[in-house]
């Protein structure tokens, strides 16, 4: 009997009677609740008191969402964006999961999201998951290689220079978020913010702990990108490493 209000109260025309519902199914954790939670979360999105109710089921919503094809939920605005917060919300291993199983479908701004979210929340890659983490990674520095060249050529128009400096740094964060995953956020997160700073015993530290657990030739690269020296110095330096340039953000 309770189940069945709650379901009425929920098709109420009444916004304060349908959110209150909405949150004591939340609350009750009752699977019976999911499928319309997830039916009003496609067609209301942005809905915090949805997603709080959502992300209250943990782990067990994630086997329902699995079950909608991505295609229908891509192309809604805002819905995606709900899922990667239930999931930051939840935090749990199939969330983790699920996420990365949407990765590399999901629109560009939104992948930086999503690797930032399995990040914190500590999520173990797989095998064949890191070696897609790699290549991604890869990708990226092949792109920022490829923008600081053009932020060299690009040094006689003003606008055009900016733009190309505006990218790199989108590039550069992303770098440093899929680092964060690959490696580890929090020593990524502090060597960024150490290269920022012109103190020398700093940055020393910063590559010192990024050699012990990034692959050295890797770690010397992103020292190189992160560092605060002029474009033509950071080409110069990644000369030797024999770098594909990509020209485009990485689908």
């Amino acid at each position: 009997e309770f189940e069945s209000e709650i379901f009425r109260f929920m098709a109420s025309k009444e916004v304060i009677v349908h959110i209150a519902a909405i949150d004591a199914a939340g609350k009750s954790k009752s699977p019976a609740f999911i499928p319309q939670l997830i039916a009003l979360l496609l067609i209301t999105p942005g809905s915090n008191h949805i997603i709080e109710s959502l992300s209250n089921y943990g782990d067990a919503i994630f086997e329902h969402l699995k079950k909608i094809p991505f295609q229908s939920v891509i192309h809604k605005q805002g819905v995606l964006s709900d899922i990667i917060r239930i999931a930051e919300i939840s935090a749990g291993p199939k969330g983790g999961e699920f996420l990365f199983s949407i990765l590399h479908h999901s629109p560009p701004h939104l992948k930086e999201r999503i690797v930032e979210v399995l990040s914190i929340s500590k999520y173990i890659l797989e095998p064949k998951e890191k070696e897609r983490m790699e290549r991604m990674l890869k990708e990226e520095i092949g792109f920022a290689v490829a923008l600081l060249e053009g932020i060299e050529d690009a040094s006689l128009n003003p606008r055009l220079h900016e733009a190309f400096n505006f990218d790199y740094e989108n590039c550069k964060r992303r770098i440093i978020t899929i680092s964060g995953l690959l490696y580890n956020r929090k020593i990524m997160r502090e060597a960024s913010a150490a290269f920022r700073n012109n103190s020398k015993e700093r940055r020393a530290n910063a590559l010192e702990i990024m050699e012990q657990v990034i692959p050295r030739k890797t770690a010397q690269i992103l020292i190189v990108l992160l560092d605060n020296i002029s474009p033509a110095q950071k080409i110069n330096k990644l000369q030797d490493f024999h770098i594909v340039r990509k020209h485009e953000i990485p689908d």
